[in-house]
């Protein structure tokens, strides 16, 4: 009986043994495999000119300070991959992006840049205002809520058409840079700010929790689409005075004004841009008005889609009562020729509604005119349009259908002049100054 257990316990320990040797064969096979799977993926960025942080020692501890690194691989001019971690970050205080260089990461999950405490300034800049060619891709910008109002993307690009091409391999006088698939939050100040000229392209760019606007666009002649700006401090969007000439498409503004409603708040607030084609827009619950137009011209919206805060508030208090005191959907203070032919205004909540007006047009200096606006507007409080500040509707054009409302306001003075009735055709009614043809049914002024 013995003897029968002992030669079951040796069988065992030698199938156990040579088990145990299959699997560190194994082990040692798929280590050899994911070792030259590395190896392979390293050459593959080598051939294509990539240097990977970690190959320079520069790693996402969440701890050390990876600026001085990062700034010197970006300088030496290869392209820098920031291989990152799926839990760790690069400490940073402020990385400079040189003339066509090319910063990306291995995605917005993985590749977290986090601004270090102590820190002022933007977290990602570019180096000077004639930096042409720069990609900035694939990767997040936190900006760790430090100081006290640090860009979190400041791409500066003031530099004249001259300076510009001088900078250009290609001798063009465009920058041409891009940014795409990149994540902004917690920047005291605005999520990312551009500044002066064009031709750059910026697609799939989130901003989140930032204290100043989520993007502040001063520049012309560029591409922007599929943006989105949520629970910024002052406006979703701003667009200053030298944004002109831009295409903008695809941008989502959500729950903006969370620290300054009296000036900001605004879902897009425009202030002198001009001449801008804007595509699909949504504005969902902002904290003072949906769209702002202030000394705008001649800018395009193609379609836009405003909704209101589910609900009133008397007092504003940002962090313990986050509604507003009250909502307008758009508003035009001395803009002219601006067009807007597909926009919803919509109050979500129940009464007391916070959308107040649903269009207003108001005169500060100039006045607005030649706009032409095609709305539906529910649930406005207290008037689906108005003008203030001695504005009168006069020559623009509005339409609105909403809540069993229909509303057509025009200037008579567009349509064709006669001096007299009998100049015009034969028959027809007089009302006022205007005359209308019983047979056409044309509508005309008199002169006399």
């Amino acid at each position: 009986m013995i003897d029968m257990i002992s030669r079951k316990l040796a069988i065992q320990a030698s199938t156990n043994a040579a088990n145990a040797v299959a699997l560190s064969t194994t082990n040692a096979s798929n280590l050899t495999i994911e070792v030259a799977r590395a190896q392979a993926a390293e050459a593959a960025l080598a051939t294509a000119g990539f240097v990977t942080a970690s190959s320079l020692g520069i790693l996402p501890d969440s701890t050390t300070d990876q600026t001085a690194a990062i700034n010197a691989a970006l300088a030496a001019g290869k392209p820098l991959l920031l291989d990152g971690s799926p839990t760790g970050a690069y400490m940073v205080s402020n990385i400079v992006v040189p003339n066509g260089a090319t910063l990306m990461g291995t995605g917005r999950g993985r590749t977290v840049l986090r601004q270090k405490a102590g820190s002022t300034g933007p977290v990602i800049a570019n180096a000077t205002g004639d930096d042409a060619n720069i990609t900035i891709a694939s990767l997040t910008i936190d900006g760790a809520n430090v100081g006290s109002a640090n860009i979190g993307l400041d791409l500066n690009l003031t530099g004249s058409w001259v300076s510009h091409a001088n900078m250009n391999r290609f001798g063009k006088g465009d920058p041409r840079n891009a940014v795409y698939d990149v994540l902004i939050l917690n920047a005291t100040g605005s999520g990312m700010r551009v500044q002066a000229s064009g031709a750059n392209y910026f697609d799939r760019i989130w901003t989140m929790d930032c204290g100043g606007h989520g993007f502040e666009l001063l520049g012309y002649d560029s591409f922007y689409s599929n943006l989105d700006a949520g629970g910024s401090g002052l406006c979703g969007f701003y667009f200053g005075p030298s944004f002109a000439n831009n295409r903008v498409s695809n941008i989502k503004a959500w729950y903006s004004g969370q620290s300054n409603r009296s000036t900001y708040g605004q879902g897009l607030f425009l202030n002198g841009a001009s001449m801008n084609q804007f595509g699909p827009i949504e504005v969902q619950n902002s904290g003072a008005t949906g769209i702002y137009l202030k000394g705008c011209l001649k800018n395009l919206f193609s379609s836009a889609y405003i909704e209101g805060p589910p609900g009133y508030s008397a007092t504003f208090t940002a962090t313990s009562n986050p509604l507003p005191q009250a909502f307008d959907g758009l508003v035009l203070e001395d803009s002219s020729s601006n067009i807007f032919p597909a926009l919803g205004i919509f109050d979500r909540g129940a009464t007391p509604y916070s959308l107040r007006y649903g269009v207003v047009i108001k005169k500060v200096s100039g006045g607005c005119a030649w706009n032409s606006i095609n709305a539906h507007i529910f649930s406005a409080s207290t008037a689906a349009t108005v003008t203030q500040g001695g504005n009168s509707y006069g020559n623009n054009v509005i339409w609105v259908n909403g809540s069993g409302c229909i509303t057509q306001r025009f200037d008579s003075s567009w349509f064709p002049r006669y001096a007299n009735d009998s100049a015009a055709a034969t028959g027809g009614l007089s009302i006022g100054n205007v005359y209308i043809n019983s047979s056409t049914g044309v509508l005309t002024m008199r002169i006399a």
